[in-house]
């Protein structure tokens, strides 16, 4: 009986992702931005203190720039206050530029699992050091799900990978992560393929709440790896807001300026 092509897709996926772990395991790590000797973070402590955008007065809701003038109130930005989002707040630990968009496009598309770790360690730093403590706002952390397609298309969800990075970063200060709250019901097209008029439309009714009384009252953080237009967060944080949640804020490793 000939085999399933899905199958040979999901043995090839696996396939690749175990070689990339290996080759991580066998080759010397180097930082990505100087190339430096780097055991255990992708970025070495002098270019992670130089991360892009790192310090930059921003939107409290979106995290896009605000002005450069340090006496400029941060007050939402001209995009919110025209179409606020769903969301309490976005964190992002930089830019999403150099050299910190190769180490996240290594771990998406590169089958980079272990930067998982380093970079949601890098995350949940930037929130214990944050003084409106966010984390204290909080009851768990919700990882962006993917669909069942790109799920096995793919292998893995980044966005899971690195809420676990952040638990294992800091256990006791991290809240429980729940891959259960929200679900991606509906497969949709890449939103990087869309233009950004397209993208809401693109995701409306792709997520679901299964059981409503566990994030009823429940204050909710989203985990993902990047946030461009805000959309699929968005979208998220209405779904979960609709079944009952008390709030839901976005962490994410990169904001797209």
């Amino acid at each position: 009986m000939p085999s399933h092509p899905r199958s040979h897709s999901v043995l090839w996926q696996h396939g690749r992702r175990w070689l990339g772990q290996l080759t991580a395991r066998l080759l010397p790590r180097a930082c990505l931005l100087c190339e430096a000797p780097c055991l255990d973070l992708p970025l070495c402590e002098h270019c992670r203190d130089a991360l892009p955008g790192r310090g930059r007065l921003r939107c409290p809701h979106c995290e896009l720039p605000l002005s450069s003038d340090p006496t400029s109130p941060t007050l939402p930005c001209p995009q919110c206050q025209q179409r606020p989002l769903a969301l309490a707040a976005t964190v992002a630990l930089a830019d999403y530029l150099p050299p910190l968009d190769r180490a996240l496009v290594a771990l998406k598309f590169g089958q980079q699992l272990q930067l998982a770790r380093p970079l949601g360690g890098l995350l949940i730093e930037h929130l214990l050091a944050d003084p409106a403590q966010p984390l204290q706002q909080v009851d768990a952390l919700v990882p962006i799900p993917l669909s069942g397609p790109r799920l096995a298309e793919r292998g893995f969800n980044q966005s899971l990978q690195l809420a676990r990075g952040m638990r294992a970063h800091t256990p006791g200060a991290c809240p429980p992560i729940r891959t259960d709250w929200l679900l991606r019901v509906r497969d949709t097209a890449r939103q990087s393929s869309l233009p950004r008029t397209r993208r809401q439309k693109n995701l409306r009714g792709a997520f679901s709440v299964p059981d409503p009384d566990r994030v009823a009252g429940q204050r909710l953080a989203l985990v993902d790896d990047v946030m461009t237009t805000g959309s699929t967060l968005d979208e998220a944080a209405q779904t979960l807001l609709a079944a009952g949640a008390a709030s839901v804020l976005a962490l994410v490793v990169a904001r797209t300026p």
